[in-house]
């Protein structure tokens, strides 16, 4: 009658349970989540399973009938694992054991003959489904074993279906009370496993306990022997009191449980190599060495093996960091060890990406464990995950400089076992910050030496396609040689056959025939002057500018120059005319080809000066320089083609306009050999109203 009367107070408290966790998942879990939804699922049904059970006891049925009550339930704990491991379940699994258990727990109802055949086969169907639980956790727990923060997760979930084992259990063989008050430990147990993600170590919290549990022991044991050792010490002591001896050993213990518990946890951390480093030598060690590396890949090497060695992790590496704001922003994670054109590219994560908003914004550590289960990350794109997975890492600490992401620290499993504890972690921001100015001063250091590789490559080419364009010149310049020599002879016999023409057979010719054979005779000669241009430039060009220095007075030679050249101004009614605004020093200069240039330079201002014109050619000293100008009033040259009128082959008029009369290479000539004396040329120019050209000369 006892019995009757609790297993309805024992199914009220089960349900009352069973309601509250259903309240915690709905109100704390992201029921956008298959783990969420099948939570819900579960406590909904341990709902309904109460409640049947109390119909079956308010109607005095025989609880028999309720034998199979568990298989609905452990069904649902098998969806409920499968969503929890995220390992979906093959549709075989997923649609039979539904209907099946769902016949089993309603046969009895509808067929009370059926009832003895109901718990054999519920133990049959039970083990089952118990058993591809326990394989799926197996399974799981055999992939994460590198993964000490998953497998301290599988672990609590082992120890949730242990519970509901032991509970079912005890269903089966009919101490339905004491299943009852079982199931409630693995009900709250599943609700604060399935809703929370950072979980306790629980091999801490298991050495926790067994330091209790020997310190207590040991602390039992010496209060016992401390009894005792009283005892023989003071049993002839009339005065002494044993219950004085026990409060004092009582006051002892007090005092010693602590101190002995922290003593033992000490050393049971030291044997399970929780924290086999120590951190202040490894940050001042790391401190020291990484500081004053200016070279990327010695400083990886460095920072990966010492943290690597200090916190005896698998394995390591360092990641830069580059931000690619066009077409399509994202971060770049390219190998330390290539740079340049060539850099390796080993992944990339979109700046709005959760992963990498929490990396380059919150800037803290992040787990592989929190990628995976927290669900800030799951709206990330399957491949990042799938990427960052197949990096083989358990933590990623990125490294920030004046406000930008500039590299990142991927970190593998400890070679103990154990999880990145938060000492841990705090550490590694620690020594990321420290990395940040090493690696953007190594960055910078890269990056100058990369410009300078730039800059020799291109101080090679320029180099070569110098070569390049003083073989084409020296080609350009035998060419001209070798056809102006050629071109000679035939304009020599051309110019001897129409002199004997003109002496001996024209007497007779007409007036129109004898003005042909005066522009002929005009054009031989135009042709002879542009042949002994080409003669002079392709001469002067193949002696490098080989000069004769000698000391020249520059107005006398001016003077020279323009004598010949008077009868062709004269001849077009142009003044000529030359003025010195200061008193000359003699120069050194080869004085042939300076009279040339000044001859160049004269003859072009008249050939393009209209009749009545003005050319003037000045000079004057100017700190110095010796400065000649030769100043037109012709017709001017557009401002756009003055920078090329000292190229060869250039001619400054419109050859529509005067007619083809040169090809171009005085100009060319004067720049040539003003360069050679170490001088420079000048133009100006305005269209209507004249044009000066000139050069400068250093004094001595």
């Amino acid at each position: 009658m006892m019995l009757w009367q609790i297993q309805p107070l024992l199914l009220l408290l089960t349900g009352g349970m069973a309601l509250g966790c259903f309240g915690i998942v709905w109100t704390r879990g992201t029921r956008d989540t298959w783990l969420t939804r099948w939570l819900l699922i579960y406590f909904g049904f341990t709902l309904l399973w109460n409640g049947l059970a109390g119909w079956f006891y308010v109607t005095n049925r025989d609880i028999a009938l309720a034998a199979a009550a568990p298989l609905p339930l452990t069904v649902i704990f098998l969806h409920l694992t499968a969503a929890f491991i995220s390992a979906p379940l093959p549709w075989s699994w997923r649609l039979l054991p539904i209907p099946l258990a769902l016949l089993l727990f309603l046969a009895p109802l509808v067929f009370p003959a059926a009832a003895s055949l109901t718990l054999p086969l519920a133990l049959f169907l039970w083990g089952v489904l118990g058993g591809r639980v326990g394989f799926s956790l197996l399974l799981a727990y055999r992939q994460t074993r590198r993964q000490p923060l998953h497998r301290n997760r599988l672990t609590y979930w082992m120890f949730v279906l242990i519970g509901f084992i032991l509970s079912d259990t005890l269903w089966f063989i009919g101490w339905l009370n004491l299943s009852l008050l079982l199931r409630g430990l693995p009900l709250l147990a599943l609700v604060i496993v399935g809703i929370t993600y950072n979980l306790p170590d629980i091999r801490q919290i298991v050495r926790r306990v067994f330091s209790l549990i020997i310190v207590a022991g040991l602390l039992a044991i010496g209060y016992a022997l401390g009894l005792r050792l009283l005892d023989e010490l003071f049993r002839t002591t009339p005065a002494y009191d044993p219950l004085y001896g026990g409060m004092v050993l009582v006051v002892a213990a007090a005092l010693l449980f602590q101190p002995l518990v922290r003593l033992v946890q000490r050393a049971a951390a030291r044997l399970s190599a929780d924290s086999d480093y120590d951190a202040t030598a490894l940050l001042r060690q790391y401190s020291l060495q990484v500081s004053n590396i200016v070279h990327l890949q010695t400083l990886e090497a460095t920072a990966v093996s010492l943290i690597s060695e200090g916190m005896g992790l698998q394995h390591g590496t360092l990641f830069l960091v580059d931000t690619i704001p066009d077409p399509d922003p994202h971060f770049e994670f390219r190998s330390v060890q290539s740079f340049g054109p060539d850099r390796l590219v080993l992944g990339a994560l979109p700046q709005h990406s959760p992963i990498a908003d929490y990396l380059s914004q919150i800037r803290q550590p992040l787990t592989q464990y929190n990628i995976d289960l927290l669900p800030q990350f799951r709206k990330a794109v399957p491949e990042e995950k799938e990427w960052l997975a197949a990096l083989g890492m358990e933590v990623y600490v990125p490294v920030h400089s004046q406000g930008k992401w500039i590299g990142l620290f991927g970190l593998g499993p400890k070679i103990s076992g154990n999880r990145y504890y938060k000492e841990d972690l705090l550490l590694l921001t620690t020594l990321a910050d420290q990395t940040a100015v090493a690696l953007e001063n190594a960055r910078l250091f890269e990056d100058l030496v990369q410009a300078n590789q730039n800059l020799q490559q291109a101080y090679a080419s320029l180099e070569q396609a110098n070569v390049q364009l003083q073989e084409v010149d020296r080609l350009k310049s035998a060419f001209i040689s070798v056809v102006s020599h050629e071109l000679r002879t035939p304009f020599a016999n051309i110019g001897f056959s129409l002199h004997i023409l003109e002496r001996y057979g024209t007497d007779h010719w007409p007036e129109g025939q004898q003005e042909e054979l005066e522009s002929l005779k005009q054009g031989i000669q135009r042709a002879k002057n542009m042949i002994e241009h080409l003669v002079s430039i392709a001469s002067f060009l193949q002696k490098q500018g080989d000069l004769q220095l000698d000391q020249v007075d520059l107005l006398e030679l001016i003077e020279t120059t323009l004598a010949p050249l008077r009868p062709l101004a004269d001849s077009r009614l142009i003044t000529l005319q030359h003025t010195s605004e200061t008193p000359l020093s003699p120069i050194q200069a080869d004085a042939t080809r300076l009279g040339e240039a000044i001859h160049h330079l004269v003859q072009n201002a008249i050939k393009f000066t209209p009749e009545g014109g003005q050319v003037t050619v000045r000079a004057w000293a100017e700190a110095n320089q010796i400065r000649l100008v030769v100043q037109d009033t012709g017709v001017g040259i557009p401002p756009e083609r003055l920078p090329g009128l000292w190229d060869s082959f250039t001619q400054m008029a419109d050859s529509v306009t005067r007619g083809v009369e040169s090809v171009g290479l005085g100009l060319a000539l004067v720049k040539a050999v003003i360069t050679a004396h170490g001088g420079d040329v000048f133009a100006q120019s305005e269209e209507g109203v004249g044009s000066e050209f000139g050069f400068w000369l250093q004094k001595e």
